[in-house]
């Protein structure tokens, strides 16, 4: 009987260590514990669930996004820090459904330049230019507006612009006429003396054309001489000589060369280049002397002689109330009859400026000169050119205070500024202006 008894413990002990090992391996199937499949076989009941068990869909490997941890988090346990994203957009073939992967992240590009799925843009500010000479040809040059990584060569085309019997402009001759990995090309397929229009596009690496660059035209010529210059003058200035003539229509002139002939007819050339400008001053020149000038195209060949001998020529006089001449500060006309036209115009302040605008190529600026008289800057153009003192103990008209020379020929403005000072004998610093002499 106490056998039994001792049996029964026995039994009621195993039976309660047995349900708790089964209570506690639940618990720990129930929170998610791993599972591991055993070596040696396992179970019969796990192996026939699995089969049983419903097939889901593998997991798609997908790019991941850092993701804040959530609130239910465990306390000291941190949580998955990558998770999928899920987006509305239909899921790519291969990938679970409602799921695409997030794409990598792009450096952020230095420009728009180029789109997305390889298209290209085309080039920019597309140049042409012709160049003469023994083998003339169409210097091309662009800007590349595309990622070098991304550009297999660029294509270049041309056709030649032609005048239809109705007088309209036509395209005739349009042709790829070749390629090139750089943003320039040569072209020395043209004959000289026709109008080209060129234009450009960008060829991918995955064989996208772009859209053209262009058109540009040009204008080529062929090696003929110009025509000599018309309208010659040549004028005698003070000092030197002053030459103007009339320019060339000529497509393709480059300037001028200036000669001087010499006293056994030879002509030497006073020019280093051509001159782009149609004047000329000969600082040397004198009265009689006689000149030459040609006009000169890209291939450097001359026209023939345009030739001109230097007069005399009369100056224009201006007034200093002329409407030409503008003041700033106080300046008056005072009466003289030795004067230039019976006055002259008077600043006594410093930083008063009186301007005359003017046309041509050498000025001559008149002043009287007196007791009460102090300085005066003079400018042309901006640029200092003289510093002139008007003192002088007696009372003197028609002084010629500036002659500037050599001006490029054109339109210029002669500036007087008083300086309030330069009189060594009171404490008046006037400055004046009787008149203008202008060749």
């Amino acid at each position: 009987m106490r056998k039994m008894k001792g049996y029964r413990r026995h039994l009621v002990a195993s039976a309660t260590v047995t349900a708790l090992f089964a209570f506690c391996a639940f618990a720990l199937g129930f929170t998610g514990a791993p599972v591991h499949e055993n070596t040696y076989g396992g179970s019969q009941e796990l192996r026939e669930a699995a089969a049983e068990a419903p097939e889901v869909a593998p997991t798609v490997a997908t790019h991941s996004v850092p993701e804040a941890a959530p609130a239910s988090a465990v306390a000291g346990k941190a949580a998955t820090p990558y998770t999928q994203v899920k987006v509305a957009k239909e899921a790519p073939a291969g990938m679970a459904e409602g799921f695409q992967a997030v794409p990598e992240a792009q450096a952020a590009a230095p420009s728009d330049r180029v789109r997305p799925g390889g298209e290209v843009n085309p080039p920019a500010n597309l140049e042409a230019t012709f160049t003469p000479g023994a083998t003339p040809y169409v210097h091309l040059v662009w800007d590349i507006n595309n990622e070098k990584k991304n550009v297999k060569c660029f294509l270049v085309y041309r056709a030649m612009i032609v005048e239809s019997v109705e007088g309209e402009k036509v395209l005739v001759g349009e042709a790829n006429i070749g390629d090139t990995k750089k943003a320039t090309f040569k072209d020395k397929g043209i004959e000289a003396g026709n109008t080209y229009r060129y234009w450009v596009t960008t060829l991918s690496k995955t064989g996208e054309e772009s859209k053209p660059c262009g058109p540009v035209d040009v204008v080529t010529y062929a090696n003929v001489p110009p025509a000599a210059p018309q309208g010659l003058t040549a004028g005698i200035m003070d000092p030197g000589v002053g030459i103007e003539w009339a320019p060339n229509g000529e497509v393709g002139l480059v300037g001028y060369h200036v000669y001087l002939r010499g006293a056994q007819g030879a002509y030497s050339r006073l020019t280093t280049s051509p001159l782009s400008e149609t004047c000329y001053y000969h600082r040397t020149g004198t009265a009689g002397s006689v000149y030459a000038v040609t006009a000169v195209n890209g291939y450097g060949t001359e026209s023939a002689y345009a030739e001109v001998t230097a007069e005399q020529v009369v100056p224009v006089r201006y007034e200093e109330g002329d409407p030409a001449v503008t003041v700033e500060g106080y300046w008056v006309y005072e009466a003289h009859p030795d004067a230039s036209g019976g006055k002259i115009r008077v600043a006594g302040s410093k930083g008063d400026r009186l301007r005359f605008s003017f046309t041509g190529r050498q000025v001559k600026m008149i002043s009287a000169k007196y007791w009460t008289c102090g300085s005066a800057n003079v400018y042309i153009d901006g640029k200092l050119v003289a510093t002139v003192s008007l003192y002088n103990h007696d009372l003197v008209f028609g002084n010629l205070v500036v002659n500037a020379t050599g001006l490029p020929y054109g339109q210029h403005v002669l500036t007087v500024e008083a300086l309030g000072s330069g009189n060594p004998e009171a404490d008046f610093n006037f400055v004046n202006v009787d008149a203008f002499e202008v060749w």
